[in-house]
């Protein structure tokens, strides 16, 4: 999954559905998702879903801007806007199902 920066931010907007993990480099949880969401990746994207994650520490201002309070944090964008999220851990199993219950 790519990291993206505060400068490829418009790159949310430009698909359907995008799915962005918010996450931090000191975050044990995050640390835990990671392999999670990056195995159900392939999945995610074979369903026209992209995927990317976002550092909050490094795009401070787009974190507070989606209220991101906790992370991890995985939101779930519909044409670049807010359209469901998930906060904590999950398997790679139900991020797929969560995905598959929400596009469409």
């Amino acid at each position: 999954m790519k990291v993206l920066s505060e400068k490829e931010i418009g790159l949310i907007a430009e698909k359907k559905y995008v799915l962005v993990d918010f996450f931090a480099d000191w975050c044990g949880p995050c640390k835990l998702l990671g392999p999670e969401l990056a195995a159900a990746a392939g999945d995610i994207e074979a369903l026209g879903v992209a995927c990317y994650k976002i550092n909050v520490d490094d795009c401070n201002a787009f974190s507070i801007e989606n209220k991101i309070q906790f992370v991890p944090t995985v939101i779930l964008f519909e044409n670049g806007a807010e359209k469901t999220r998930f906060v904590g851990m999950k398997d790679k199993n139900a991020i797929i199902d969560f995905v598959k219950s929400n596009i469409g």
